[in-house]
């Protein structure tokens, strides 16, 4: 398969992941696990956690929650910063905010190796504080 038609297959099953479907857009301060499952029961077929920076990923201690049936992440304070639970896998996006591309793989690969998620997005700090990538501010 040449270049030119594995991108196109490649932006077509990106695309065709969003097409048709309801989504709890990305909000700050509202993309906790009690939202995004009230948004999965009331028809939701994607939803979207809030952002979490690689360095608390890195950082992070995971625990399985058996009280309440949920998986947490905890970082080094003893606070949960991320929650997730069966009834959501594979219906969740992922959104990790990384300074070094290095260290986005590194914490996505501790977090992959125990959940699924439906969808990573993924933003350079750089575009987070200034709104454009570092190779358009060069």
């Amino acid at each position: 398969m040449d270049k030119d038609n594995s991108s196109s297959n490649n932006k077509r099953q990106r695309t065709s992941f969003y097409a048709n479907k309801t989504i709890l857009a990305p909000m700050v301060r509202v993309g906790a696990l009690p939202m995004r499952l009230l948004a999965l029961r009331f028809g939701a077929d994607l939803v979207y956690t809030e952002e979490i920076i690689d360095f608390k990923l890195l950082g992070a201690r995971r625990f399985v929650n058996e009280e309440l049936g949920t998986v947490d992440y905890i970082d080094a304070s003893g606070a949960v910063f991320f929650r997730t639970c069966e009834e959501e896998k594979d219906r969740v996006v992922l959104q990790v905010c990384f300074v070094l591309p290095v260290l986005l793989l590194l914490s996505l690969a501790l977090l992959l190796s125990y959940d699924s998620f439906s969808n990573i997005q993924s933003r350079s700090e750089l575009i987070a504080r200034n709104g454009r990538s570092e190779r358009q501010r060069l």
